[in-house]
């Protein structure tokens, strides 16, 4: 029940907290272009915690949620948020998040690797017989 309580939890911090950035951008009258890059940028850096929260915890179902989050922020930039963004901000939007997913890709790696080197990454214990 714990564990149910923890994702449960999670998502409504995320969820309560995306609603709070927008009403927060609204109130500050940001264009609402630059409101939905927000909150992509915001699922971004929620998922980059949750992969070094899953690290430190030891949880592969943390470090894949947080992934999972990463990429469907990264999806949104790409899709929606950069539809109707001129080219300039485009190209520097895409080489923006293609060297965040680069850095997470390459940090993910080595940590991984250091954990099961250590003996107490997801592979380290020997199949089961």
């Amino acid at each position: 029940m714990a564990l149910w309580g923890g994702w449960a939890g999670a998502t409504l911090l995320l969820v309560a907290s995306s609603l709070y950035l927008s009403r927060v951008a609204q109130v500050f009258e940001v264009r609402a272009d630059a409101r939905a890059a927000l909150l992509s940028m915001w699922w971004g850096i929620f998922g980059f915690v949750a992969v070094g929260i899953g690290f430190v915890w030891h949880s592969a179902g943390v470090r894949r949620a947080g992934l999972a989050l990463l990429a469907a922020g990264a999806a949104k930039a790409v899709l929606i948020d950069l539809a109707d963004v001129s080219t300039l901000w485009r190209v520097v939007s895409f080489l923006a998040l293609g060297a965040l997913l680069m850095i997470v890709g390459i940090g993910y790696q080595r940590i991984e690797k250091r954990l099961i080197r250590q003996g107490t990454g997801p592979t380290s214990q020997p199949p089961p017989r």
